[in-house]
């Protein structure tokens, strides 16, 4: 009976090791797929290496125009090798599991080091082994059967094949700057029938260097005058082209991602109204409701179809200007934050400025594991979206800006030394321009976000823009008077120059903080009675008590507002 805790069943299982990425599980199905992809590895020709050391085992597989040099460390211990590879000078060798490039083969012995029982499988060729990503015509795929069995062997394998490309041409596909190396199927949810067949796919992308993404398509497939639609009208939206054949017929037609079909999309909202579940090979899609879910808003004819065509990292349903359902394309582990904060504003904050969750789609496989596919929410006219409204503000604002004026720092850290003091401190943006007579003078720049507006008065008396100028000035030897206000709620600036006279006081009362709290630290440090305490170091109660970390330490701020949530600002707004 197996009692250690580490090799335990409730530690070594199926599901764990299915959940775990880095699994022994996980590494034989990679091994036994690289294996698949080259046969090379099985079959053909075999050159033993006669390499000095005889602790390593080398060898040379030839299948056609394929070559892969196979080097095993039969030692428990880290050694290292020269191969005489030349036979395969000016090759290089594209280590198979990485496809990583190692330096070409040369003239001299090729140099390799492996750890105990390390082994390197190298793929011999005249180019890095790195498939570009192109926008050539989709690829033909043989499926027999129903269409659906695409997402099995063998026909899956031409569809990995064909998918990089297709998620390089979207939008929300986060790796476009990333070498793809492959991609596995997850799991595959067919949606029940309404017109059209569908299934949600989640595929697993990995990549060359760094952690692997999860993407969720809604595949479908049409044949006929409906596949010439859709090469037509959408397509980019085309992933394959298919020959299905069965028994009693053949179909021709086309893969294509069915987001924007209009069965489809009632599909999925008729999944969350009714709050179905759909069993899958690994797990179940489930749709739920909220409160803010209106059944008698979803009639016959009123929750109409329509993509939303803006361009965003997600896909977006219009349902009769009542409801939209966004897809999350990228699929994490856990509740969405869009999910996440939407509950909170509208089943515990219960804020009427932000759209109600009506319901969402979420992905389970076991017990522990759980992803949200979709969010539904009402609908809120508006004028526009985020990066409209963003690039049309950015615009008006370069719009008025002077190309002359190159700014000289941005946060950059200044700092000098007074009479008494050392101040230092970040500037948002430095700028260095020259006057009508030529003399250069700097300005310095502070970007404002608040909803307070602010004035002339604001720049002139802010001791922190005062001690950036007189630090700025004498760090860079030249003039520095001037200080900015930018507004970018309002796109309004607000400059003052100091003289001599008003910097100095700025520095004065700077050193006149510095000395009180120089001085309230020393009688602290001296052994300041208990009683005294907290009259050197007041408190100053105020309405932001009520969010404070340390209210309920400080009876003064516990008094001077109730306890607040962090969303209760929101409502102010």
């Amino acid at each position: 009976m197996i009692i250690d805790p580490e090799y335990h069943y409730e530690t070594v299982n199926v599901e764990a090791q299915q959940a775990n990425p880095h699994s022994l599980l996980w590494w034989m199905k990679r091994l036994i797929a690289l294996r698949q992809q080259h046969p090379v590895l099985g079959r053909g020709t075999m050159e033993f290496l006669n390499p000095r050391n005889r602790k390593v085992l080398a060898f040379i597989r030839r299948l056609g125009d394929e070559a892969v040099l196979v080097v095993a460390n039969l030692s428990r211990f880290v050694q290292y090798v020269e191969l005489d590879l030349s036979s395969a000078r000016g090759m290089i060798a594209v280590e198979l599991f990485g496809g990583t490039p190692f330096p070409r083969i040369g003239e001299l012995p090729y140099l390799l080091t492996l750890g105990p029982h390390a082994f390197y499988w190298f793929a011999l060729t005249h180019e890095p082994s790195r498939e570009a990503v192109t926008v050539s015509s989709a690829p033909t795929i043989h499926v027999a059967g129903g269409w659906m069995d695409v997402l099995e062997d063998p026909a899956w394998d031409r569809l990995a094949e064909a998918l990089p490309r297709y998620l390089a041409g979207r939008r929300w596909f986060a790796g476009k700057a990333r070498d793809v190396k492959g991609v596995s199927l997850v799991d595959a949810i067919p949606l029940p029938a309404n017109g059209a067949e569908a299934c949600i796919a989640l595929v697993q992308v990995t990549y060359r260097e760094g952690a692997p993404e999860t993407y969720q398509l809604v595949l479908g497939f049409a044949s006929g005058e409906r596949a010439e639609q859709v090469k037509g009208h959408a397509p980019a939206a085309v992933i394959a082209e298919l020959l299905v054949l069965d028994r009693r017929r053949e179909a021709q037609g086309v893969l294509y991602d069915v987001v924007e079909d209009h069965d489809t999309a009632l599909m999925l909202l008729d999944l969350i109204a009714r709050q179905r579940r759909l069993k899958a090979g690994h797990g179940e899609v489930s749709g739920k409701r909220t409160r803010g879910f209106r059944p008698r808003e979803i009639g016959p004819g009123s929750v109409e179809p329509r993509p939303l065509s803006a361009e965003q990292s997600n896909s977006s349903v219009v349902y009769g200007e009542r409801l939209v359902l966004k897809l999350f394309r990228k699929v994490d582990e856990g509740v969405n934050p869009d999910l996440e904060i939407g509950l909170m504003l509208s089943e515990r904050a219960k804020l009427p400025s932000v759209p109600p969750l009506a319901g969402f789609l979420e992905y389970r496989a076991g017990r522990r594991h759980c992803s949200t596919l979709a969010a539904l929410q009402g609908f809120v006219p508006n004028e526009g979206d985020a990066w409209e409204y963003t690039t049309a503000e950015v615009g008006r604002c370069v719009a008025g800006l002077d190309p002359a004026d190159e700014p000289l720092g941005v946060e950059r850290t200044v700092g000098t030394r007074t009479g008494q003091i050392v101040v230092t401190g970040r500037i948002d943006r430095l700028d260095e321009r020259r006057l009508p007579h030529g003399n250069r003078v700097l300005v310095v720049v502070d970007y404002k976000t608040g909803r307070r507006l602010l004035t002339t008065d604001d720049a002139r008396t802010s001791m922190p823009l005062a001690l950036y100028a007189l630090a700025a000035g004498r760090m860079f030897h030249h003039a520095c008077r001037q200080v900015e206000l930018h507004h970018l709620p309002t796109a309004t600036v607000h400059s003052w120059e100091h003289s001599a006279e008003s910097m100095d006081r700025h520095v004065r009362r700077a050193e006149s903080i510095a000395a009180e709290c120089a001085d309230a630290d020393e009688r602290f440090r001296a052994g300041l009675p208990a009683d005294q305490v907290d009259r050197v170091f007041a408190p100053r109660p105020g309405p932001a008590c009520g969010w404070c970390d340390y209210r309920a330490l400080c009876p003064e701020g516990t008094a001077a507002a109730a306890a607040r949530q962090p969303w209760d600002g929101l409502a102010a707004g």
